[in-house]
Formats: C-alpha cells, structure tokens, sequence
C-alpha cells in the first residue's frame, strides 16, 4: 500500500515540479553557452557582460525560487490531502496515519534530492560551458585531501548527509502543518507560525550545540590554515546530523499523535 500511496502523491506534484526543474536546468546550461571567457578581462564593462551579470543575478534567484517553490508545492499538496475535504476520503483508506505520513516524507526526501542534483548539474554545465573544465575536476579531485579521506567517504558524507537534511525538512514542515491544524479555522496562519518557532528554535539549538562541540571551539579558537578546517568538517557534521535526528524524531512522533489520536478536518 505504502507503494500506491507514494506512487499517487508522486503524480500529483510531478508535473510543475519536473517543469522548474527543468528550466532551472535549461537555464544553467544556456548561462554556460552565453558566459564570456573566463581568461577576457577589460577595464570596462561591456553590454555583453552587462547582461551576463543581470543573467546570473537571475539565475540566482530562480535557484532559490526553484527551492522554496519545492518546499511550498510539496507542503500545500500534504495539507490538502490530510487536513482539507480531500482528507476525508484519505482517512477512510485502510492505512495507518504512519504510512500515510511516511508517504509524504518519502515524495518530499525524493524530490529534495533530485532538487540538489539539478541544481548540482546546472551549476556544473555553468562551470563547464563559461571555460571552468579544469578549474572543476581539480576540485573534484583536490576534495578528499581537503576533507583528509578518500573520494568514497567524500561521496557516503554528502550523500547521508542529504538524506537526513531532506527527512529532517519535511518531518518539521509536515510537524508544523499537522500542529497547525488543531488552529481551527486559522490553520494555515498557525502551520506558518509554527515552522517558523521550529526553525527559531533549531537554529538557536544547532549553535549551542556547535559551540560546545571541542572541535568546534578548535576551529573557532585556534589559528587554521583552510585545510586544517576542512579537516574537522566530519565531526562538526557529525554534531549537526544527530541533532537533526533527535529533532526528526521529535517531529515524527508529535505528527504521528497527532493524525492517529487529535486529527482535525473541520
């Protein structure tokens, strides 16, 4: 059942979600096409220029649009099918409120990823299209001596750590919309107050923490050179997965009480 759930949430938000991705991933490659020789400089700017700049301000801002769009679409389309009219033939499906919610996360930790590996891919053909080839493999090449590991722990570091930021964002959007929901008739007023308070609070939690991490005191305290701190990533990493953890859970557990014994559709 777990399957058809997320097959259906899947369809749902699919369609506009593979669009601006798409067009985000278009509009990196026509800025790689477009970008003037990284080698040319004037004293001058000239109109090509000009608009190149204009064109990577706006490529920014899609960037980010692309983003929160994601992050909108997918927190909309979990409102409506838990807590709107919709929700009403939801709950009546032979499904445990756990599935219905670990289907959401599932759609939204997908489309998370495949966000950060457009966005990963249009800034690469960027790179790649503006002259960057070499500038670009050696970097590839220079990260697990920066990160003092190999290549594979490089790649099993970003990837984890993708996939515990993209269950985390949606357990507290999701937590927020579910805590909103008991706000009758101000729900999406109090699901936006209440992400809010949750990133208030991880914020602040997440600099404490880092702050007493020794290693952290060592990076902040103690002279490095830029390779001496790249060094130390892993741990500080390590501080900021578990917190995010312990907060997925948290978010977990309060939606999941929630939906099974406080579920609100009025």
């Amino acid at each position: 059942m777990l399957g058809k759930l997320f097959k259906h949430q899947m369809k749902s938000v699919s369609k506009v979600l593979i669009i601006i991705h798409a067009a985000l991933l278009l509009f990196g490659i026509f800025l790689g096409i477009a970008a003037p020789s990284l080698t040319v400089s004037t004293s001058s700017l000239s109109i090509y220029e000009l608009v190149f700049i204009i064109s990577m301000t706006l490529y920014i801002i899609i960037l980010i649009g692309v983003m929160y769009t994601m992050y909108i679409l997918l927190a909309i389309r979990f409102y409506r099918n838990m807590f709107t009219s919709e929700g009403y033939l939801t709950h009546t499906l032979p499904v445990k409120p756990g599935t219905l919610l670990f289907s959401h996360i599932l759609t939204f930790s997908v489309w998370y990823m495949i966000c950060m590996l457009v966005i990963l891919l249009s800034g690469a053909f960027l790179v790649i299209g503006a002259g960057g080839v070499s500038e670009l493999t050696k970097l590839i090449r220079s990260l697990p001596e920066y990160f003092n590991t190999n290549m594979f722990m490089v790649i099993f570091w970003i990837l984890q750590y993708l996939i515990i930021g993209a269950v985390s964002s949606a357990t507290m959007i999701y937590a927020s919309i579910t805590i909103g929901s008991l706000f009758a008739p101000h729900k999406v007023v109090a699901s936006i107050v209440t992400y809010i308070i949750f990133y208030v609070i991880i914020q602040i939690s997440t600099m404490i923490l880092m702050m007493a991490s020794p290693t952290m005191r060592s990076v902040m305290f103690v002279q490095y050179s830029v390779v001496g701190i790249t060094k130390e990533i892993f741990p500080i990493l390590l501080w900021s997965e578990l917190e995010l953890l312990l907060f997925t859970a948290a978010f977990w557990i309060t939606s999941h009480i929630i939906l099974t014994k406080h579920l609100n559709l009025e």
